[in-house]
């Protein structure tokens, strides 16, 4: 058996300096005062490997977060805290195909003063299976098909909204060695399958199907000696590159010794 621990701890501020829409309709942006805006996180990983299995929990024991309303704008007085939060989940490997399973959960809740505090529960499932095949000794392709079932609970007041769907999602990548020290890989991601989204309210039920959601990713590592410098950039939307496509791009440098 092999395990592993990890503790993290995220402690952010930003000074001030943004510039907020004052809500009224046709009027210009008008800066903030400069008051601070804080965020606090700590949380635990724990991971294990024992033969053709592995388990992974990741714990989110505290988070919390001054200076940012439900709506996301600025706000000195408001607060937000965070509900414990899990992510755990099992993998098992059959020759060249892995199954997986995992459950995630958080929640939150948005103290806005002069509104009503919002609460929030979010939990997701997901049940998936997946191989890695060989081209050559170099380069590899891979395929993932997920079922994910999600649902969302938010409460504002007395007032509670309740929403759910499920989708299937096939992935299908490819990763090569182009040099010993540069390895290139991209993927593909669309939903196969869909179930109308619904949600609930205290007067009535309402679905929404616009969710045909695909995503493109791609990335490449880096190795120097002992340092590794990771790279990825994604961009995802309904229709892909439609109207409402959003994009991403992260790095990472990790160094083993």
């Amino acid at each position: 058996i092999q395990w592993g621990v990890n503790v993290s701890y995220v402690k952010n501020e930003d000074e001030g300096g943004d510039q907020l829409f004052d809500g009224t309709a046709g009027t210009a942006f008008t800066a903030t005062n400069g008051n601070n805006a804080e965020y606090d996180a700590f949380g635990i990983n724990l991971g294990m490997t024992m033969g053709d299995i592995e388990a992974y929990a990741n714990l989110e024991l505290s988070e919390e977060a001054k200076g940012a309303n439900d709506a996301g704008a600025f706000d000195a007085t408001a607060e937000y805290e965070g509900d414990f939060g899990m992510q755990i989940g099992a993998s098992y490997a059959w020759g060249s195909h892995v199954f997986y399973f995992e459950y995630d959960r958080d929640g939150a809740e948005v103290k806005n003063v002069g509104t009503a505090n919002t609460e929030r529960e979010v939990t997701n499932i997901t049940l998936g299976a997946a191989e890695v095949m060989e081209v050559n000794e170099k380069s590899r392709w891979f395929w993932d098909a997920a079922l994910s079932v999600d649902s969302t609970e938010n409460t504002s007041g007395t007032t509670t909204t309740e929403s759910n769907d499920s989708d299937i999602r096939l992935t299908v990548g490819v990763e090569s060695d182009v040099k010993s020290w540069l390895t290139l890989r991209a993927s593909i991601a669309q939903d196969v399958l869909h179930s109308e989204q619904e949600t609930k309210t205290a007067t009535n039920t309402f679905t929404d199907s616009d969710n045909n959601s695909t995503a493109a990713a791609a990335g490449m590592t880096l190795r120097f000696g002992d340092v590794a410098v990771d790279g990825t950039f994604r961009a995802a939307g309904n229709g892909f590159l439609g109207s409402d496509a959003n994009f991403g791009a992260n790095a990472s440098v990790t160094y083993n010794f």
